[in-house]
């Protein structure tokens, strides 16, 4: 009988460490990145602009942008399953501009549907974790997810 009493306990716990938890730390990563991030993008003027500490304003065409997808998306291009995640929804798409600045905006601020660029790149991977929002390459700072 305590067998039967124990089951529920051990199947709440591994729900929590294979769901909640993973989809928490997600979540954190990419409000903690984005927080103090805001993007501005003017459709008529085909500008866009990033304040974090500084405020840079660019054109479309000075920009390059990369989508970071969880795996899950993948099968709309080669139809295989995909087991879908509780954190199947985060992504990011990163902004490299031609002064070798790179902003990384997460889907908790923009849907990379929304975004007005064509992506010249699409990457898949489990866990589409980013570190922070701006990067100035030309200060010696390491890329960053």
């Amino acid at each position: 009988m305590e067998a039967i009493k124990i089951v529920p306990l051990i199947n709440l716990l591994g729900f929590m460490a294979l769901g909640v938890l993973p989809t928490l730390i997600m979540h954190l990563s990419h409000f903690f990145a984005n927080r103090n991030f805001e993007v501005l993008i003017d459709p008529h003027a085909n500008q866009i602009t990033f304040k974090e500490k500084e405020e840079f304003q660019y054109a479309y065409e000075d920009l390059t942008v990369t989508r970071h997808l969880p795996l899950y998306h993948k099968k709309k291009l080669d139809g295989n399953h995909r087991m879908l995640t509780p954190w199947s929804n985060y992504s990011f798409i990163r902004v490299r501009t031609n002064d070798n600045k790179e902003f990384n905006i997460s889907s908790t601020l923009l849907n990379y549907e929304d975004f007005p660029i064509e992506p010249s790149q699409t990457n898949y991977s489990l866990w589409p974790m980013m570190k922070k929002a701006y990067i100035d390459h030309e200060e010696g700072d390491s890329l960053g997810q």
